[in-house]
Parts: structure tokens; sequence; C-alpha cells
């Protein structure tokens, strides 16, 4: 037994409802699609206020499910693609000239508070690395080489160790006589902030808080454009 939908102006009509021998109504759109309820209340203010598109794909109404497996793709893919700004990126495709270096707040070994952001003014090269790692401890001596020659002329040198507990970190900075700063990132965070996806890495910052350069080798940065040799 068919019913047609009555007191809808066929052209504000996006179909029309009829009962089926199981007691569901459907109601037809006018791609052909269907859609079924128990009751005709419900289908009647869909098609009697022809709701906007995006709220049908969102209430799966009368959409194919091939349109609703490609819009789910599209939000798969900018969804976190939306979550990751304001994070550091260094292989992105489209980058601006200056890159803002993430600002952070984190606690030494003697629990003070360090903020990069005002150490603006001088530049900041910044170590991430584990006790674990093994190249973290072979790029040390280069580092500690960085804090002698650089640290007299206003270079900030810090390193980060990440996820580890701050007494761990303590016995391993002592053991190998760490001469400059370090922090603790006790739960990744600001290794998350800037992208860090292996140790030893390091990010070297000019005195305007933007990035220079990330490297994986004290030797790869690019100290001369911050302290250019005198002539």
């Amino acid at each position: 037994m068919n019913k047609k939908t009555t007191g809808m102006n066929p052209k504000e009509s996006i179909g029309n409802i009829s009962q089926q021998a199981v007691g569901y109504y459907t109601l037809r759109f006018a791609d052909n699609s269907t859609c079924k309820s128990q009751s005709t209340s419900f289908l009647k203010f869909w098609s009697h206020y022809n709701l906007p598109i995006p709220i049908r794909y969102a209430f799966g109404i009368g959409v194919s499910p091939i349109k609703i497996l490609l819009v789910s793709v599209i939000l798969l893919i900018c969804i976190p693609v939306t979550l990751s700004f304001g994070q550091y990126r260094p292989n992105a495709p489209f980058k601006p000239k200056t890159i803002l270096a993430p600002d952070f707040s984190l606690q030494d070994l003697q629990g003070k508070t360090f903020n990069l952001r005002s150490q603006l003014g001088k530049p900041v090269v910044i170590f991430f690395g584990t006790t674990w790692c093994p190249s973290c401890r072979a790029e040390i001596p280069a580092y500690k080489a960085i804090y002698e020659k650089y640290a007299q002329l206003g270079l900030e040198v810090i390193y980060i160790d990440i996820n580890e507990p701050a007494e761990k970190v303590a016995r391993f900075t002592k053991s190998y006589s760490f001469p400059y700063l370090v922090l603790l990132d006790k739960d990744g965070s600001v290794a998350n902030n800037y992208n860090i996806v292996g140790v030893p890495t390091l990010v070297l910052v000019d005195k305007e808080g933007n990035i220079i350069t990330v490297s994986h080798r004290t030797s790869d940065l690019p100290f001369n454009k911050l302290f250019p040799a005198k002539k």
C-alpha cells in the first residue's frame, strides 16, 4: 500500500513516503536512494524541510555507501593534518621562508624553569636526545666543542632529554660531564611539537626565534650564519 506525501509543495519536497507490508515507511529521494523508518514524522521532517546535503551525509540519509566511504576517507586525511597545525614539520612540501620555533617551558635538573621565548635576542641550539641512544653519546664531544666555542659569543646551548626520569638523566649527564643546560621533556610533548622522529636531533634557532636548520649531526649545523668569521 503506497502513501504519497501530502501538504508539501512538490518543488520543495525531496521525495515521497510509502508504507510497506512490514510496517516500515520508505522515503525515496530524487536520486532514487531510499531511507526506511517505522515513523512517518521523522521522514516527513527530512522531506518537508529539504535539509542540506551535509546534514544528510552526517546521518546517512539518502546517501549511497560509496559516497559515505569517500567522505570518510577525506575526513581521515584532513583531520590529522588539521591537528598537526602548530607543529614544526621539517619535511612539509610548502613551508614559509621563516619558521618560528615552537615555544616551550621545561624544568632543568635543579627544578628551574627554562622558557625558549625568553631567549629572544640570542641564538639557541637544542639537542634532543636520550640516555639509551648510542648516536647521542657519539655526538657529545662535538656538542661540547660547540658549547666551548660559541657559548662565550652568546649562543644558548641546551640539551633536552625525552621521556626519562630525572634521576636517570642526572646520572647520565654527570658521567659525561655536561657543561650545558639539561632540560627534561618528561611527557615528550616538546619533542612532539618539534616533530622529533629520531634522536639525536639538533635544532638551530636564530636571534628572532626562527628555525635555521634541523640536523642529526652537530657538524651539519651552520654556525657560520650566526657567527661569521671576521675578516
